[in-house]
């Protein structure tokens, strides 16, 4: 009954539209993306290279068994409070594993189905991310009314999931947004038809031939949420070009890259920064060769 009255209230939402992609927002999001890669240290005492300084650091929420790592902040001027999750440090053991779970228990569509990697890794960390920002809201940010969810690689699967969680977890009082960087495909067909129902304001940014976004293939019934926004362009962050795709997989987009053409490198490239807590590079690019792919980088 619960899920009943939610999906009810959700039906407004889910007929509104994206508003303008916005670059400096944009870039803002990608600065608690990337901080999620900062040591424990740093986050706490809000120090990371990339820290926004209008954020506030609020709660660590990590997982020791999936190595799970994420944090929540937030910005009282801009009412809103950040969950970022970090990416994933063994990028093979993920990339390679098509295993469906449904997720029944994460919104009440029963055909609906997610990576089982992917889930067993949020699941892991969900009571304690929500508790962090019910938290939030009750004692450092009561006038908050947005919730944005972000992460860069596997962390960009895990704030899929998490924002459909938020939702079902705190009802629609708040604006929900996933926004996040070289995100992989989260789930079938009946996920990615019920995603937006869930999610008011859903970015997801892909550059250039990154490899990881064309994971786990179609051909094993995985598909993408909306929207892309595909950037092209090497160098720094002026050099970048985006474009607003169309639907959930746009041919025009980055599904347009031959697979000769993947690049790990691109993984690690977002808005002309690099994908690390200090936005410079600090170890080699590696992909499994069990994809089968001709290129990598």
């Amino acid at each position: 009954m619960r899920y009943v009255l939610l999906l009810a209230a959700l039906v407004a939402l889910a007929a509104a539209a994206n508003p303008p992609f916005n670059v400096s927002y944009t870039r803002n999001v990608l600065s608690y993306a990337l901080s999620a890669y900062c040591k424990e240290s740093e986050l706490e005492n809000w120090s990371c290279p990339q820290c926004p300084q209008t954020g506030r650091f609020a709660a660590l929420v990590k997982d020791a068994l999936t190595s799970t790592y994420s944090f929540v902040a937030y910005d009282t001027a801009a009412r809103t409070i950040y969950v970022s999750f970090r990416g994933s440090v063994n990028i093979p053991n993920w990339i390679t594993d098509f295993t469906f779970v449904k997720v029944n228990d994460l919104i009440d569509v029963p055909e609906a189905k997610v990576h089982k990697g992917f889930y067993d890794s949020y699941t892991r960390v969900r009571a304690g991310l929500i508790s962090a920002v019910r938290g939030v809201i009750a004692n450092d940010c009561p006038a908050c009314n947005k919730i944005i969810v972000t992460g860069h690689s596997l962390g960009a699967a895990l704030s899929g999931l998490c924002a459909v969680d938020m939702r079902v977890r705190l009802g629609t009082a708040y604006a929900i947004e996933m926004n996040n960087f070289g995100m992989p495909r989260l789930g079938n067909h009946a996920f990615v038809n019920a995603f937006p129902k869930y999610v008011n304001i859903s970015w997801r940014t892909v550059h250039q031939d990154d490899i990881v976004p064309h994971v786990p293939p179609q051909e094993f019934l995985y598909e993408h949420v909306a929207t892309e926004v595909w950037e092209t362009g090497e160098g720094g962050p002026d050099s970048v070009t985006y474009k607003v795709c169309t639907g959930d997989e746009d041919p025009l987009c980055s599904d347009s890259v031959p697979v000769d053409k993947y690049s790990a490198n691109d993984h690690m490239h977002y808005m002309g920064i690099y994908a690390s807590c200090s936005g410079q590079q600090e170890g080699p690019v590696t992909l499994p060769q069990e994809l089968g792919l001709q290129k990598y980088e």
